[in-house]
C-alpha cells in the first residue's frame, strides 16, 4: 500500500467515524451493482436503520490496484473535504481489516459504505416499468439538470467520472449523487490514451469503435465521452427494452420534446462537433419538484426476490462482515457455503481456501473451536500444495492453529505446530528476531507439560535473540530472565534461580524503577527463592520490600498482600521464629478468608501452614483445629484420594503421635499410607518415613506382625533408594532384627 493510498483512507475512516459513529453494520445483501479488477459495488439494506445503502469493497492485491484505489479514495477524500452543502455522496462507515496472509498490510482489504438515499435510477426505472407508470418529462428534466449540475461540481474539485451509469446515479433529498468512481480521473492527469471504460449500451460512438478493435487504450476526451453517456441514460429511462439507437431517439423526441432539444447536441456522434457538460449552462431544474415515488422505490427493492448468490458471491459478502465486524451475520453466510456441494468443487483454490478462513473464523467467534481448528486445517493443507512451506501464509496458519488449540488446552498439539513454526522460520535465519516471542510461548507450554528441561531450553533461545536484538541490558530481558529464574526454582536449582531472579531485579531497577507492581513480584519471586535455598533472612530482606510496596499500591487487605504474608511466616518459621511465623500466617488468613471465603481452596495452605507453627510451638490443639480445616478444604477441593489430602492426614498423625494418642495417631497414618499408596504406588520414596512410624505404632498396640511386615516395607524403599550401607537403610534394619527377635522370628 503507498503512503498516499493509507494517508487517503485513514482520512475518510477518521471522517466518517467521526461524523456518522456507525459500528458493526447489520446488513442484508440485496444485489452486486457493477465490479472491477480490485473492488465491487453492492447495495444492501441496513436493517436498524430501515435503508438501502451502497457499499464498496475493496481487494488489493498488487501494485496496480493500490494505484487505481488511491486514485478513487483521493477523489472521495477531495469531495468529503469540499462537501459543506451536502452536494456529493455522503460516505456513511469506513473500515479497513488486515488479511491473514499478510497481518501487516493493513490495508490490502477496505470497506465503504454510502447513503442510497431513496434509490438508484435503474431502480426507479424498474419499480415504474413493473407499476406501468410512465416517466413524465418534468422528471426526466429534473434528472438530467440534476446529473449535469453533479458532474460540473465534480469537475471543479478536479473529477471527472467516466462511467454514467443508471445504476451509479442516486436521487437523494431532491439531488442527483454519483455513488461510484472507479475510473473517475483528475482532469490535470489525462493523458493522450486513456483506458476504455463504461457501459457499452451508452458508451460514446469513439469508443465503441475502439472497443470493437479489441483495444485497451485510446484517445478521447472524457468530457465529450460523460455527456455521450449521460444522454443514452436519460434517453433508455423510458425506453429500456429498446436496443435500436435511431428508433430510441425517434420515440423520445415524439414523447419528451423538450427535454430531447437538451439532448440532441450531447447525441452527436462526432466528438469534436458534441457540446460537453460544461457547456450545458442553462440546464435548470424544475422548481418545486417533489419525487413522490422515493418511498415506494424502496418497499420495491425490498420486495423483490433475489437470486440466489454464487459460492464465490457468499466468500466476499463472508468477508464483508467479517470487516464489518458483524460475526453473527458471518457464521450465517458461511453456513451456506458447502464444502461439500458441486459448486464448491468448480471454485478456484484460492476461493476454497477464503472459505476454510472464514468457516475457522465463524466457529471461533461462535466458541465452536475444535470445528475451527479443522477448517483452519483444511485450509494449511491447501496452501501447501500451492505455496512453498515457509510462505508466510502458511505460518499465519500455523500460528492460528496453535492458538485456538492452547484454548482448548491440547498442550501437545499446541507444542507440534509451535515446533514447526520455530522449523520454518530457522530455515530463514536462525538467529531471526521473529524466533524470539515463538521460543519464549513455547516454553510456556512446555512448562505447563511440566517437561522443564525443554521449557528451559526454549526460554534460554529467547533469551539469546532478545540479547541479539536488543542487547544485553534491555528491558525486554527482564521478563525473560525472571521467568527462567522462577523455572529453575521449580526444577530446585535454587542458586541459579536466585543469580537469575538477581538479574532481572537489577534490568528492572535500571530501566523501569517506576514499575512498581513488577518489581514488587520481583522481589516476592527472589524472596522465595532465597527461602527454598536456605537462606531465609535474605528472603525476608526481599518479601518486606515487596510488602513495602503492595501496601502502597494495592492496599492493606488485597490479595498480594496476603501472599506476602503468608510467605514471611514461611521464612521466620524457617528461621525459627515460631511466633513470628504464627502472626504473619494469620494475617494472610484474614485477608484471604475476606477476599475469597472460609472455604476457598486457597485458604487451605495458609491453614496447613499455620498449624505447622502451632505445632512446633506445642500448640497441639490449635495444630489440629487447623489442620482439620485444610483437610476439610482440600477433600471438597480435590475429593478424597489427592496427595494434599495424604499430606494434610500424615499432619494431624504427627499431632496425634505428640500428644500421645497412639489410636487416632495410627489412624491418620494407615488413611495417609492408603491414599500414597494408591496415586504414588506403594514403593515410592516419600513413604519410607511414614511407613517406619507407622510400624512403631502398631508394635505399641500390639499388631506386632503388621508392626514388622510394614517395616519391611520401609526397609526395601530405603536399600532401593538410598542403599544398603545408608545410616537409614541400616537404623530401620537393626530394628527390624530386633522386633523379629523378640517375637521369635
Amino acid at each position: 500500500m503507498t503512503a498516499s493510498t493509507e494517508q487517503a483512507f485513514g482520512d475518510l475512516n477518521l471522517a466518517s467515524s467521526a461524523k456518522h459513529g456507525l459500528k458493526n453494520l447489520e446488513i442484508e445483501f440485496l444485489e452486486k451493482i457493477s465490479e472491477t479488477p480490485y473492488s465491487r459495488l453492492y447495495k444492501v439494506y441496513e436493517k436498524k436503520q430501515d435503508r438501502i445503502l451502497f457499499l464498496k469493497e475493496f481487494e488489493l492485491l498488487d501494485d496496480q490496484d493500490f494505484q487505481e484505489a488511491n486514485s478513487e479514495l483521493n477523489t472521495l477524500l477531495n469531495i468529503s473535504r469540499q462537501d459543506g452543502n451536502n452536494e456529493f455522496i455522503d460516505l456513511l462507515f469506513a473500515q479497513s481489516k488486515p488479511t491473514l496472509e499478510d497481518p501487516k498490510e493493513s490495508l490490502k482489504r477496505l470497506c465503504l459504505v454510502f447513503k442510497a438515499g431513496e434509490g438508484s435510477l435503474k431502480d426507479f426505472a424498474s419499480y415504474k416499468q413493473t407499476q406501468n407508470k410512465e416517466w413524465t418529462e418534468t422528471e426526466l428534466q429534473k434528472i438530467l439538470a440534476e446529473t449535469v449540475k453533479q458532474l460540473q461540481l465534480l469537475y471543479k474539485n478536479n473529477v471527472i467520472c467516466r462511467n454514467i451509469r443508471p445504476e451509479h446515479l442516486v436521487f437523494d433529498q431532491g439531488k442527483v449523487k454519483i455513488v461510484d468512481f472507479s475510473y473517475a480521473i483528475n482532469p490535470q492527469n489525462v493523458k493522450e490514451k486513456l483506458d476504455i471504460v463504461g457501459s457499452v449500451r451508452c458508451m460514446a460512438p469513439e469508443l465503441v469503435k475502439a472497443h470493437q478493435k479489441v483495444l485497451n487504450r485510446t484517445q478521447y476526451d472524457p468530457l465529450k465521452t460523460d455527456t455521450y453517456a449521460l444522454a443514452q441514460v436519460i434517453l433508455r429511462l423510458p425506453f429500456p427494452t429498446v436496443e435500436d439507437r435511431e428508433e430510441l431517439i425517434k420515440s423520445f423526441r415524439e414523447k419528451y420534446p423538450q427535454v430531447y432539444k437538451t439532448l440532441e447536441p450531447m447525441l452527436i456522434e462526432e466528438p469534436n462537433s458534441r457540446i460537453s457538460f460544461l457547456e450545458l449552462t442553462d440546464n435548470v431544474a424544475p422548481e418545486n419538484f417533489e419525487n413522490e415515488d422515493g418511498q415506494k422505490v424502496k418497499e420495491y427493492i425490498l420486495s423483490q426476490n433475489k437470486a440466489p448468490f454464487e459460492s464465490t458471491e457468499l466468500v466476499e459478502q463472508a468477508i464483508i462482515y467479517g470487516q464489518l465486524g458483524n460475526h453473527k451475520q458471518l457464521a450465517e453466510v458461511i453456513t451456506q457455503i458447502n464444502p461439500k456441494s458441486e459448486n464448491f468443487e468448480k471454485l478456484a483454490e484460492l476461493e476454497k481456501i477464503r472459505i476454510f478462513n472464514l468457516q475457522g473464523e465463524a466457529a471461533s467467534i461462535e466458541g465452536n473451536i475444535p470445528e475451527a481448528i479443522d477448517s483452519y486445517r483444511r485450509e494449511l493443507k491447501l496452501k501447501k500444495t500451492m505455496l512453498e512451506g515457509t510462505h508466510s501464509s502458511i505460518v499465519a496458519s500455523y500460528t492460528i492453529i496453535s492458538k485456538l488449540l492452547l484454548k482448548i488446552r491440547d498442550y501437545p498439539r499446541a507444542i507440534e505446530y509451535y515446533e514447526l513454526l520455530i522449523g520454518i522460520k530457522k530455515q530463514k535465519d536462525e538467529n531471526s528476531f521473529e524466533l524470539g516471542p515463538v521460543y519464549f510461548e513455547l516454553g510456556i507450554l512446555y512448562e505447563q507439560t511440566n517437561n522443564l528441561v525443554r521449557a528451559k531450553e526454549n526460554y534460554e533461545n529467547a533469551l539469546r535473540i532478545a540479547k541479539l536484538e536488543h542487547g544485553e541490558t534491555s528491558a525486554k530481558l527482564t521478563n525473560i530472565y525472571s521467568t527462567l529464574g522462577n523455572l529453575e526454582e521449580k526444577m530446585g536449582r535454587y542458586t541459579e534461580a536466585v543469580d537469575l531472579l538477581q538479574t532481572a531485579l537489577k534490568l528492572k531497577l535500571k530501566n523501569a524503577p517506576e514499575d512498581q507492581v513488577s518489581l514488587a513480584s520481583l522481589y516476592n519471586n527472589l524472596g522465595h527463592a532465597y527461602e527454598r535455598s536456605l537462606k531465609p533472612k535474605y528472603a525476608l530482606e526481599n518479601y518486606q520490600k515487596a510488602l513495602t510496596i503492595w501496601l502502597k499500591t494495592k492496599g492493606e487487605k488485597s490479595e498480594n498482600v496476603g501472599t506476602v504474608y503468608n510467605n514471611m511466616g514461611s521464612a521466620y518459621d524457617s528461621l525459627g521464629d515460631r511466633k513470628q511465623a504464627v502472626n504473619y500466617f494469620e494475617k494472610a488468613l484474614a485477608i484471604r478468608i475476606e477476599i475469597f471465603g472460609p472455604e476457598h481452596s486457597s485458604i487451605a495452605q495458609i491453614e496447613n501452614n499455620l498449624a505447622t507453627a502451632y505445632f512446633h510451638l506445642q500448640k497441639f490443639d490449635k495444630a489440629l483445629e487447623n489442620y482439620k480445616k485444610c483437610l476439610n478444604i482440600w477433600k471438597s477441593a480435590y475429593g478424597e484420594e489427592h496427595i494434599k489430602v495424604a499430606t494434610v492426614y500424615n499432619n494431624i498423625a504427627n499431632v496425634y503421635t505428640s500428644l500421645k494418642k497412639k489410636v487416632e495417631a495410627q489412624e491418620y497414618f494407615e488413611k495417609s499410607v492408603e491414599i500414597k499408596g494408591k496415586v504414588l504406588g506403594k514403593s515410592h520414596p516419600s513413604l519410607a518415613t511414614t511407613y517406619a512410624t507407622l510400624g512403631l505404632l502398631y508394635w505399641d498396640n500390639g499388631a506386632k506382625d503388621k508392626a514388622i511386615e510394614v517395616l519391611e516395607l520401609a526397609h526395601d524403599i530405603r536399600n532401593e533408594q538410598l542403599g544398603k550401607t545408608h545410616a537409614a537403610t541400616q537404623e530401620i534394619y537393626t530394628l527390624l532384627i530386633k522386633l523379629k527377635k523378640a517375637v521369635g522370628k
